[in-house]
């Protein structure tokens, strides 16, 4: 009985992840503005589930925030980068990866004398900086060419990518991490916890 009811929560703590992210995707409640750059919180629901449910959920929701990235560049084009997240290894992948390297992260940290909102705060750090690597690392791979082509990168591909880095980056890192720690510490606090 204990574990069906354990399962139903998992399933509704889930559920709830794909609507945020569903609701960050395709809202400019995903995007913070800054001074210069936005920040994307869009894959904070991915980084919370990892470190609350666990591997697989930070996979699946990961995997979600992905899909919900490839839909957005379909349906909704901002940027002359855009059609590039229509493949799944620059939309996708990166989004789902977040869940293994929080988790993971996370778990090393638990039983270090570390203060429990550092340990939360590294851990989203870690998830932030996957998906800002992975990404522009796939767009790197795969269309490289094409941004000099098309002139989006004419002092090359890396440097034009380096610059995305240090930008939107640095500001994502940021504004996920600290929201991260107060996130998840509320969540802990009112007793949610991995089943």
């Amino acid at each position: 009985m204990k574990n069906n009811r354990n399962m139903t929560r998992y399933i509704a703590i889930c559920a709830m992840m794909f609507a945020i992210t569903t609701l960050m995707a395709f809202t400019p409640l995903g995007t913070i503005p800054l001074v210069v750059v936005n920040a994307s919180v869009a894959f904070l629901p991915t980084i919370v589930s990892a470190i609350i449910l666990g591997p697989v959920a930070g996979i699946i929701v990961g995997t979600f925030a992905g899909l919900m990235s490839f839909l957005r560049s379909i349906l909704q084009p901002t940027t002359i980068l855009t059609p590039y997240f229509q493949n799944p290894m620059v939309s996708v992948l990166p989004r789902a990866t977040i869940g293994i390297t929080v988790y993971f992260m996370y778990r090393i940290l638990k039983n270090t004398e570390l203060p429990q909102k550092l340990k939360i705060g590294i851990s989203a750090a870690v998830g932030s900086i996957t998906n800002t690597a992975l990404v522009l690392f796939m767009l790197y791979v795969f269309y490289a060419s094409d941004m000099i082509a098309i002139g989006v990168a004419p002092n090359g591909a890396v440097t034009f990518l380096m610059s995305i880095a240090a930008t939107n980056g640095i500001a994502e890192l940021i504004v996920n991490t600290l929201l991260a720690v107060i996130v998840v510490t509320a969540l802990q606090k009112a007793g949610v916890k991995k089943l």
